[in-house]
């Protein structure tokens, strides 16, 4: 008898009061590594990684850094204390990289004119990481 296989597309995000974006995507990749690229090393379901990172792993208070584990990687994270500047965990080089130099000039400059700005983009990646740059600068003005 033929058995087959039935695949199910499985979607995990991370919703949180704190923006550790990079560190997060770091989480999330490390999980995707652990249970779909090494299935030989799977040692507990994919929800078990999932209960561990959300009731294991500790919220920081301001000014601490943690260092913990999913599967082989270690994930180092690190929020600022009261008296540094506002938590800023997205790669700022990307934006270089992605807008050019000249572009980022003259974004930031329309944002401090308060000139109105309209994005566009062929992909939904450059359009939120580019808002979320441009409100960073914002957030401590």
């Amino acid at each position: 008898m033929r058995q087959d296989n039935l695949f199910v597309t499985k979607v995990i995000a991370v919703l949180s009061q704190v923006p550790l974006v990079t560190t997060f995507d770091r989480c999330l990749r490390a999980l995707l590594d652990v249970v779909v690229n090494n299935p030989n090393d799977v040692e507990l379901p994919l929800e078990s990684y999932v209960y561990n990172l959300i009731y294991e792993v500790p919220l920081l208070p301001p000014g601490n850094s943690l260092r913990f584990s999913v599967g082989r990687q270690d994930i180092v994270c690190q929020r600022p204390g009261m008296t540094e500047l506002p938590l800023f965990d997205l790669d700022l080089h990307a934006m270089f990289v992605l807008l050019g130099i000249d572009n980022v000039l003259n974004l930031f400059s329309c944002v401090l004119l308060e000139h109105q700005i309209l994005f566009f983009s062929k992909g939904k990646f450059i359009l939120k990481y580019t808002g979320s740059w441009l409100t960073y600068d914002l957030d401590w003005l």
